[in-house]
């Protein structure tokens, strides 16, 4: 298994692990040190959360937040999770 292949398991075991976020919503991917994540969470708190949980993981120098915060009520002019 490749360092980039390590980093993205060990994110997407600890989003699973999380009590607000799983990977099914967020996906994640490393390349050069940069951790770039993707998906669609509802609120701006779970975006930060994300950032925040993945943020210690060794080799990870930098956090490429690309989620996007939906409300899960369809108030958005985003869909909600497809």
């Amino acid at each position: 298994m490749s360092i980039e292949q390590q980093v993205e398991q060990t994110a997407t075991d600890a989003l699973n692990h999380s009590s607000h976020l799983f990977s099914r919503s967020v996906s994640c991917r490393f390349h050069g040190g940069v951790l770039r994540l993707d998906g669609r969470v509802p609120t701006f708190y779970l975006k930060q959360m994300a950032q925040s949980l993945l943020g210690g993981i060794d080799g990870v120098r930098r956090i490429e937040n690309a989620l996007v915060v939906v409300n899960p009520n369809g108030v958005s002019s985003e869909p909600a999770y497809s």
